[in-house]
């Protein structure tokens, strides 16, 4: 069935603006005739809504499968790290377990178990070894031959 409307009435059919109808008619698309200086075009009411529905639900489910795609490496990635950080948050836990138990052993030692009263930086220099080592030149005696 076809009809011959006007400019507005096709742009409301169409469901796309008056501007857009003139140049479809204007481009040969729509067949047009004028009437008392008034535009009319043929729509084709049978062709209109498949034209409204099939190209625009087309197109719209091929951006919804790109978007879900999308999403889904979007997941996959979101996953991984996820996946990435438990590994790591486990490698801490079990570095605390550690560092725990070690802090224990060392609370629960002596007070006096230790090498000397002053530490280790204070501890006595042993003098076996010091005098069978030689003394040490620095690199700019060994340069110039200095003793």
């Amino acid at each position: 069935m076809s009809d011959w409307v006007t400019v507005k009435q096709a742009a409301a059919i169409l469901g796309i603006t008056e501007d857009a109808v003139r140049k479809r008619a204007k481009r040969g698309a729509l067949e047009q005739t004028k009437t008392n200086n008034i535009l009319h075009v043929l729509i084709e009411q049978d062709k209109t809504e498949q034209e409204r529905t099939a190209p625009t639900s087309a197109a719209a489910e091929a951006l919804l499968r790109a978007q879900v795609e999308e999403l889904r490496e979007q997941n996959r990635r979101l996953w991984d790290q996820v996946q990435t950080q438990n590994r790591q948050l486990e490698i801490l836990g079990q570095t605390m377990a550690r560092a725990e138990a070690n802090l224990e052993r060392v609370l629960s030692l002596p007070a006096n178990a230790g090498p000397s009263a002053g530490g280790p930086d204070h501890a006595e220099p042993h003098t076996e070894h010091a005098a069978t080592e030689p003394k040490r030149r620095g690199w700019l005696d060994r340069l110039l031959g200095r003793q």
